[in-house]
């Protein structure tokens, strides 16, 4: 992180997924002027297939100097799945976790 003004000057990466594309690519949008607002600066906006690569793209690209932060950005639209019927939802994972 780079001192400016004061203020500390955070490099971001957005990583969003290409799944359901016109909602991610709307939030990424969202997210470069909000960060372009708070004076962050967006160093690269990484597209990857779907939302289960975001985690690993974060990891590695967190292991840049040059990057401070990252924003993950994926949505997921209940219905829209081509997981099999016995593989566990990923809401039923998440209620797992929270029990």
């Amino acid at each position: 992180m780079k001192a400016r003004f004061g203020w500390i000057c955070v490099n971001l990466v957005l990583v969003a997924s290409e799944f359901n594309a016109p909602i991610p690519d709307q939030m990424v949008e969202v997210a470069k002027a909000k960060a372009k607002s708070l004076g962050a600066r967006v160093v690269e906006v990484v597209r990857v297939p779907g939302i289960w690569e975001i985690p690993l793209a974060v990891r590695t690209l967190l292991g840049r100097k040059e990057v401070d932060a990252a924003v993950a950005i994926g949505a997921v639209v209940t219905g829209e799945s081509t997981c099999s019927a016995s593989s566990p939802s990923p809401s039923r994972w998440a209620s797992r976790a929270q029990a």
